[in-house]
């Protein structure tokens, strides 16, 4: 990775997801300057969270642009869309997983985002238990 490059961590994609969810203009900028500022390949995980999590204004505006020319720059092909149909987590795993230099902490935090996504349709679809015993889907090891 080179120097001039920000480290991602769980922590920092949790905060970047919450100053996306803010309509703050200044937030919206900082995460701009953050994504350009990213090892793209290493963090692939964490930019496919944000960008499935962000909202389809964010994604338009935020996200299409900066990371396609971040994905070009590193010869990585990724058909991103704003199509929330084409943004499933299984379509997102294939695209990561095509991708050799991800780092095990990015894996983890994706498939992590991906139980919590999962728990909560099983609750919509009535599996109150989920919520009742505070039961949590955990990734094998």
């Amino acid at each position: 990775m080179e120097s001039n490059q920000l480290e991602l961590t769980p922590e920092v994609c949790d905060n970047i997801l919450q100053m996306l969810k803010s309509n703050d203009k200044t937030n919206l900028t900082v995460v701009e300057e953050t994504i350009r500022n990213i090892d793209v390949a290493a963090n692939l995980p964490y930019l496919l969270i944000m960008f499935k999590e962000s909202s389809v204004e964010n994604r338009k505006t935020v996200f299409l642009n900066i990371i396609k020319e971040k994905l070009n720059s590193h010869c990585i092909t990724i058909t991103l869309s704003d199509n929330p149909k084409d943004l499933t987590y299984n379509k997102l795993y294939q695209e990561v997983k095509a991708h050799g230099s991800i780092k095990p902490e990015a894996i983890n935090y994706f498939l992590e985002k991906f139980a919590g996504s999962l728990a909560n349709v099983m609750v919509s679809w009535g599996f109150s238990f989920m919520e009742d015993f505070h039961l949590k889907l955990i990734p094998k090891e």
